[in-house]
Parts: structure tokens; C-alpha cells; sequence
């Protein structure tokens, strides 16, 4: 972040005063600008120091500079987490699975529920629909679906993702 002059650090006799609403006020010795920001608990911001005469704005400056440092910050994305199954699952697998995607969808991350078949498998694709229809049913309230169920090659996938709690 670069330096922004504040309050006595500011250096020019004159300058431009700009309210907190952003309307401006007119031109101000530095002492009488101090005095305004002064009485209204606030600080004199140095905003445009090349200006002639340089624009300084009344505001709250820690707040400010921790909006600002607030925006660079790099906002976390949500990840794409893939669950395994397969048709041949047994009843306890299948909850294990489930248990470890709601965990994943309380970290905020969505989940991708991936069926794979092997050899002759293929031809019971109902096999399949109904493994992730009961995957989604254990889900429940936990989860909404972003993809419906969806065939590519010798996968059948679902993608969900985490309900946003009010």
C-alpha cells in the first residue's frame, strides 16, 4: 500500500476539503481543515497530494486503510471436492462417502459425486441413478444440487454444492 499522508503530516498551507459524503466545501488553511476533522472525531486524508491545491478528505483513516487492505486480500474459492462410488457400493460405504462429502460441504466446498463402471456394468446404468439418487436423498438438507445427474463415457456424475446458512 502506498504512503498516504494524514492529519499533521500533510505538508501544503492550503488545501481542498472534501467531506465524508464526497460533496467539496471549498479551499481551507491546513490549521482550519485540522480543526474540522478535529471536531467531527475524524481525520484529515491526504487524497490528491499533486492537485494545486492538494484535495484532502475528512474520514475515519484506520477504517479506511482496513477496507482497503480488505480488497487486496484474495477472496478463497470454493474448491471442487470429487467423491468415488460405484455401483457395487455396500449400504455402510455408501454413508461413509456421504458423511465425508457433508464434511466437505460444511467447509464450503462443493462436491462432485463420481460413479464409475466397469466392463458390462454400463448396460445397468439404472444401477447407477439410483446409487446417486440415494446419495442425494442421505444428503438431504445439507446440500442442493448444482448438475443434475449427468453421463459422459463410463461415468455418471452429480455436483453439489453447500446450502448458505441464513
Amino acid at each position: 500500500m502506498k504512503y498516504v499522508r494524514t492529519n499533521n503530516r500533510i505538508r501544503a498551507p492550503r488545501i481542498k476539503l472534501v467531506t465524508t459524503g464526497g460533496e467539496v466545501i471549498g479551499e481551507f488553511s491546513l490549521r482550519e481543515a485540522l480543526n474540522r476533522a478535529k471536531e467531527e472525531g475524524l481525520d484529515l486524508v491526504e487524497v490528491v497530494p499533486n492537485a494545486a491545491p492538494p484535495i484532502c478528505k475528512i474520514m475515519d483513516w484506520g477504517k479506511h486503510k482496513y477496507d482497503l487492505s480488505k480488497k487486496t486480500k484474495p477472496q478463497k474459492s470454493q474448491e471442487l471436492k470429487a467423491i468415488r462410488l460405484s455401483p457395487k457400493i455396500g449400504e455402510h460405504d455408501l454413508l461413509v462417502k456421504v458423511k465425508r462429502a457433508i464434511k466437505f460441504l460444511e467447509k464450503g466446498n462443493k462436491v462432485k459425486a463420481q460413479l464409475f463402471f466397469k466392463g458390462r456394468e454400463i448396460t445397468h446404468k439404472e444401477v447407477g441413478m439410483s446409487i446417486l439418487n440415494e446419495f442425494k436423498a442421505n444428503l438431504g438438507e445439507n446440500a442442493k444440487v448444482e448438475q443434475e445427474a449427468k453421463f459422459v463415457g463410463r461415468e455418471v456424475s452429480m455436483i453439489f454444492s453447500p446450502v448458505k446458512k441464513a
